[in-house]
């Protein structure tokens, strides 16, 4: 039924918003790692257990993550900056563009679908 897709094609983007909203916050905050890898064996902090391992850390570091996390945030985002964004926007955007690809595969499908 079309209520049943409406509704489905609403949730679509909400997975994609809770991935950004983590990720951005990581890139927002990826130079913090690197001060936390260059005194990582200072004896006057009490490490972390997770970030025990150095490679785990390393590979936190901005010069590792930020191109890693940019491509991530790109694959989100569309490529869109999202400081003018709010989270309405944000699913409007991709509802609307899942259902132009919805629309442009019907298209092609009927088109080379064989009638009886």
């Amino acid at each position: 039924m079309d209520s049943e897709i409406e509704e489905i094609l609403n949730m679509v983007p909400a997975p994609g918003w809770i991935q950004y909203e983590q990720l951005y916050d990581s890139y927002k905050y990826r130079y913090d790692f690197d001060v936390v890898y260059e005194n990582q064996n200072n004896v006057e902090l009490k490490p972390f257990f997770n970030f025990r391992d150095p490679k785990t850390l390393y590979n936190m570091t901005s010069k590792i993550a930020e191109h890693q996390l940019r491509n991530s945030l790109d694959n989100l985002t569309d490529s869109i900056d999202m400081s003018a964004y709010t989270k309405e926007e944000y699913f409007n955007y991709w509802t609307t563009k899942f259902k132009k690809g919805l629309s442009d595969r019907y298209i092609y499908l009927s088109n080379i679908i064989r009638y009886p």
